[in-house]
């Protein structure tokens, strides 16, 4: 006789798991999310980490002015300036190039004779009407590395810097100025009213809203599409018994080939909204395509790590999985590690983070140069993703067999119990064999 349970003993089993599993995803998401917060934590306090070139070509006025204004600005909330001497950067494209390696976030020039101008400008005639097309100040970002970042701490920063010269100068050398000038002349008063003109070096502009989602969610997706991709793979494989109808290998390479294929696919149309909706972000087709290989890979990557979970953690685990691995790469993306606590750059590890990386390189135009540190690393995560895969397929088909084996076993236990109670009629066969009775009658 099969054993039964005791009903009050299952309700008991069932508050009991059902409890635990509770409190535990209260405890994953505190401290999953916990661990994203922190990322951020005290973020304006943390901006003097950017590190900004300062080259002073002019060495006048205008960079006293520029140097006053810095120290009162200077703080934890403001980038740090980095000055260096000009002999070590024969021109503008030298510090551009600077910061095009990634070595700055940005930088600040103070143009060579721009005291003299503002001098002979300030004297009237032909001086003060071009002088305003010529900048004193230029400064230097590259918008794609963190867009949203970059726009806050960076551009908005340096026209705090620009207004600040300006008001450093009118308290400093104004007087004097004034003094000196040609008073009857409109376009030297004009300079006097805007002596410190400037322009910016956007060397990769990133102008289109939906660059707030390009390391953020855009980053979540692809694990998710993988996972939901499994869940179908998986479920559909046990429903039709595709373990049981293919050998181990022949199994292997179906899931294989679906796998890749479905990661294509989904590469492509990441890469796709992203096109559809970039504006004027100024991206070429042959960037396109290097964008779709770099999705692919990092799907392709995500999904053997989560196929590796698939395989060896039972069902009710898998959304610890599944949100952790989600948190512990977006955290990686969101922000840049310079304002992060220090413990964070171990995400340098993860692929999320290197994919980015790439996916910067590419939009760049190489202006953001990681390729050297993220390409290894994301085919060290294929490879060694690629064998654990490998290894999980092995441990779930040898556990699917068993199942089947059970059930078989199982079913013939319940034939043999048959074959020993007296055969009846059906419903249908019995239904019948009374209307052919009651017709014999009639």
């Amino acid at each position: 006789m099969p054993k039964t349970h005791d009903p009050s003993h299952n309700r008991k089993q069932f508050f009991k798991i059902l409890g635990v599993l509770g409190f535990l995803l209260w405890l994953l998401f505190l401290g999953t999310m916990s661990y994203l917060y922190g990322s951020i934590y005290k973020f304006p306090s943390r901006i003097h980490a950017f590190r900004v070139l300062h080259v002073d070509f002019d060495n006048g006025i205008i960079g006293e002015s520029l140097a006053g204004a810095y120290n009162q600005l200077q703080g934890p909330s403001f980038p740090t300036l980095v000055e260096k001497p000009a002999v070590d950067y024969p021109d503008l494209e030298s510090v551009v190039s600077k910061v095009r390696s990634a070595d700055y976030w940005g930088a600040f020039v103070v143009h060579s004779n721009s005291s003299d101008r503002l001098s002979m400008a300030l004297k009237g005639g032909e001086a003060a009407e071009t002088y305003n097309s010529t900048p004193a100040l230029t400064y230097v970002w590259n918008e794609v590395r963190y867009p949203p970042i970059s726009d806050e701490a960076l551009g908005s920063s340096f026209e705090t810097l620009i207004e600040a010269t300006r008001l450093a100068f009118n308290a400093k050398f104004a007087p004097k100025a004034m003094a000196s000038m040609n008073s009857s002349d409109p376009a030297a008063l004009q300079v006097l009213l805007n002596p410190i003109t400037s322009a910016s070096i956007n060397i990769t502009p990133t102008p289109q809203g939906t660059k707030l989602f390009y390391n953020t969610v855009g980053m979540v997706m692809p694990i998710l599409q993988q996972f939901f991709f499994l869940l179908m793979l998986n479920g559909v494989s046990f429903e039709l018994k595709i373990y049981k109808s293919f050998s181990y290998t022949a199994v292997l390479l179906i899931r294989t080939a679906f796998s890749v294929v479905f990661t294509f696919g989904a590469g492509l149309c990441q890469a796709g909204y992203i096109w559809a909706f970039r504006e004027s972000w100024d991206v070429n087709g042959g960037q396109f395509v290097l964008t779709w290989m770099t999705l692919w890979l990092l799907m392709y990557i995500h999904l053997l790590v989560l196929d590796t979970g698939t395989a060896f953690l039972p069902p009710p685990a898998l959304p610890f999985l599944v949100l952790t691995y989600i948190i512990l790469n977006i955290t990686g993306t969101i922000s840049p590690f310079e304002v992060n606590p220090g413990f964070y750059r171990w995400a340098y590890a993860l692929p999320g983070r290197n994919a980015y990386d790439v996916l910067t390189d590419i939009w760049s135009g190489g202006a953001v140069p990681r390729l050297y540190r993220a390409l290894p690393i994301l085919f060290a995560w294929l490879l060694v993703a690629q064998g654990l895969a490998t290894f999980g397929h092995h441990f779930r088909f040898h556990r699917i067999m068993k199942l089947y084996e059970k059930d078989e076993k199982s079913d013939n236990e319940a034939s043999d119990d048959k074959e020993g109670l007296p055969e009846y009629p059906s419903d249908l066969n019995l239904h019948r064999r009374v209307s052919e009775e009651m017709t014999s009658e009639v």
